[in-house]
């Protein structure tokens, strides 16, 4: 048998090259690591630089377009459908058909009282009663916008 102390050049070789190798292999994860979290930052940033060149009102105006017709006050909304031409000064004097297969888009928070306006909630039929949103028929109802 060898003897053991004959052998520390050898054992001191393993043990670097080991070293080197995990070394080696700590340096590529961290540099691997290192450009994927480079890469979610400048695609961060280029998300948020388009979200803050984009003007909310083209993004309304690309996806809704000129079809559809904003409601601003209770008097537009109870003339949806009617196929009445009416101009809406919030919407910079514009004018609008109030068609019945016009898109309609609510803008402010409408209040009123259906017997007020003239709808009757004595009748059986929905198409002669206006439901208002958690079906508050006794003080009128509230709608929402989004």
């Amino acid at each position: 048998m060898k003897n053991v102390k004959s052998e520390k050049g050898a054992v001191t070789l393993l043990v670097l090259v080991t070293i080197l190798f995990f070394v080696a292999f700590l340096i590529t994860t961290y540099i691997f690591v290192a450009n994927k979290a480079k890469s979610q930052i400048d695609v961060t940033d280029q998300t948020r630089q388009i979200y803050d060149s984009v003007n909310p009102e083209e993004a309304y105006n690309s996806y809704f377009g000129d079809k559809a017709v904003p409601i601003y006050t209770v008097a537009q909304l109870l003339e949806m459908g009617t196929g009445d031409s009416i101009q809406i000064n919030e919407a910079g004097g514009k004018m609008y058909t109030f068609a019945p297969d016009a898109t309609y888009v609510l803008m402010n928070d409408l209040e009123f009282d259906y017997a007020n306006k003239g709808f009757d909630n004595t009748t059986g039929n929905i198409e002669d009663r206006w439901i208002p949103i958690g079906n508050r028929y006794d003080s009128g109802g509230v709608l929402e916008s989004r």
